[in-house]
């Protein structure tokens, strides 16, 4: 299994900081544009434990492919994982 880690410094309360990361549509906005990220299932306001979420994206070289990924273990205003499941 391949685990991507990434940290990064933000001057914000952690509250205003949970508050984006929590919110499944701002997935766009953390996305590299290059990529193309498009959602293609319907979303709530709010991540949580076994959320499935289908989109679509474009891997330079390869193409665009459909994935499938699950929020797993959430911490809530501390951490979260999520799965590339396909």
């Amino acid at each position: 299994m391949h685990v991507l880690e990434k940290q990064v410094i933000l001057n914000s309360p952690a509250s205003r900081v949970w508050d984006f990361l929590a919110t499944p549509l701002n997935l766009n906005e953390l996305t590299p544009p290059e990529l193309d990220f498009k959602i293609i299932s319907e979303l709530p306001d709010k991540m949580y434990n076994g959320l499935m979420i289908h989109y679509e994206i474009r891997i330079p070289l390869f193409g665009n492919h459909r994935w499938l990924t699950e929020i797993k273990h959430i911490n809530e205003g501390v951490s979260f994982v999520d799965e590339q499941m396909k």
